[in-house]
């Protein structure tokens, strides 16, 4: 069960930065020159995944809403939905943070589909500057292309981070409601396998915040399409039948060890974003921002 805890209070978050984040954004203003992605990547990040920690040619980010004092970043929405302009220079910002050119992000326009893409070096810059650029119907991008950052962006849908080390491969899938519904954890799993031939029981996959059980109300009709679809994974209990609660992170965990992963090799982010609003952006709090998830191959 998640523990709902407000701003102000102590967190799991391990907010780690080795700059001070003030100068980091007088840094996103500047023309600063492209720093190669072979090296050494800045732990900046509102969320950290110790199976990823763990792997020196790897590097990812999540951010937060910054609007919290302990983040890491200042106000950081990065949907370009948001305000085009300010948007760019967020994304700017993470970039620098990233030493990856914003040219080489992959962004998907996440219409809450299965659809898994593998991308390369053309792909590369694809939705960073404009939306309509982004990848038309794909909630799911995986490469084996070093210094290509792949993103998903979220506000209570899940973000998952998915690394193959047999093959060096990476991914970032985008999964609301509907995406698990739908199954797109094992249509990602199966993507890395089938275009790398990437082993399931080696992957590593990694769960972004989301929102938690204990906010996540939905439909009769809802709830019965999950019960329908994945009769193995139980909907949150609750003490009134007449309500229906997901457990979103529970049944993505459970969908990507039924696509092979092995238990001990996934890691879930433990806060949920309604509760924890406004650290993380919540679309069922009214927020139209977006936080992301990108992660990268260094070489």
């Amino acid at each position: 069960m998640l523990r709902h805890t407000g701003c102000n209070s102590p967190s799991k978050v391990q907010a780690t930065s080795t700059f001070h984040a003030g100068h980091l954004l007088k840094l996103r203003l500047r023309n600063c020159p492209q720093i190669p992605c072979r090296m050494a990547i800045p732990k900046v990040s509102a969320v950290r995944f110790s199976l990823l920690d763990a792997i020196p040619n790897v590097a990812y980010i999540v951010t937060d809403s910054g609007r919290c004092g302990d983040s890491p970043f200042g106000d950081l929405h990065l949907s370009r939905r948001e305000g085009t302009s300010e948007t760019l220079r967020h994304r700017e910002f993470v970039a620098q943070t990233l030493n990856i050119p914003l040219s080489r992000f992959v962004f998907m326009q996440q219409q809450h589909t299965s659809n898994v893409a593998a991308v390369d070096g053309q792909t590369a810059g694809r939705g960073a500057f404009d939306r309509s650029d982004a990848l038309p119907s794909t909630d799911g991008i995986t490469t084996a292309t070093p210094g290509l950052a792949l993103f998903a962006l979220a506000a209570d849908c899940q973000s998952i981070l998915l690394y193959a080390p047999d093959v060096h491969a990476v991914a970032a899938v985008h999964c609301g409601w509907r995406g698990t519904l739908q199954n797109i954890p094992r249509a990602a799993v199966e993507a890395m396998r089938r275009t790398y031939g990437a082993s399931p029981h080696r992957l590593i996959g990694c769960l972004a915040p989301c929102i938690g059980p204990l906010a996540f109300e939905v439909r009769d009709d809802v709830a019965s399409l999950f019960r329908t679809a994945h009769p193995s994974i139980p909907l949150h209990a609750h003490p009134d039948p007449t309500k229906h609660y997901i457990d979103l992170p529970s049944a993505n965990r459970a969908l990507l060890i039924a696509a092979g992963l092995l238990p001990e090799h996934i890691e879930c982010h433990p806060q949920c974003t309604y509760g924890t609003w406004p650290r993380f952006f919540s679309a069922r709090r009214g927020d139209s921002g977006r936080f992301a998830a990108g992660i990268t191959l260094m070489g």
